[in-house]
């Protein structure tokens, strides 16, 4: 069991779920002194496979990474605001699909990880399950926040 945390990687995705990760886990690096990590996983709107046969144009790709950047950092502000002036954060997009990207980035020395618990949808629609993935394969501990109140 990890006893002192230096980092605590947070999934984002623009959700209330994700922001109520991202508030979540901002209180959990504030109260530790460790860094705070948010990291929005995105993949190609066709699926990676599509993209791996047909790939797209350059040009599309640094769309994609902009677009996934604007949307980290609109939820960092959203969620975080001016409510933790002294904390260190750096924000990270990865291409990859969401679980295996933050399992990825979880598996730090002195790690936490920190997801919302998604969109409510019924079962049969969640493609990946995001935080089951994470609970199921991160080795350091994971913490699931509930959904803010919308």
């Amino acid at each position: 069991m990890v006893t002192e945390v230096k980092q605590v990687i947070v999934g984002v995705d623009g959700s209330a779920g994700g922001r109520a990760a991202l508030r979540l886990g901002a209180d959990e690096a504030e109260r530790r002194g460790a860094v705070l990590r948010p990291v929005l996983a995105f993949a190609p709107p066709e699926g990676e496979g599509m993209e791996r046969r047909w790939p797209s144009p350059p040009a599309y790709r640094r769309i994609w990474v902009e677009a996934a950047e604007f949307r980290l950092a609109q939820a960092c502000e959203q969620a975080l605001a001016d409510d933790f002036p002294g904390l260190v954060v750096e924000p990270e997009v990865i291409r990859g699909e969401p679980g295996d990207v933050l399992v990825d980035c979880a598996t730090a020395d002195h790690a936490m990880l920190v997801v919302g618990t998604g969109a409510r949808k019924p079962a049969w629609l969640h493609r990946h399950p995001v935080r089951r993935h994470c609970l199921k394969h991160a080795t350091c501990p994971v913490l699931v926040a509930p959904a803010e109140e919308v």
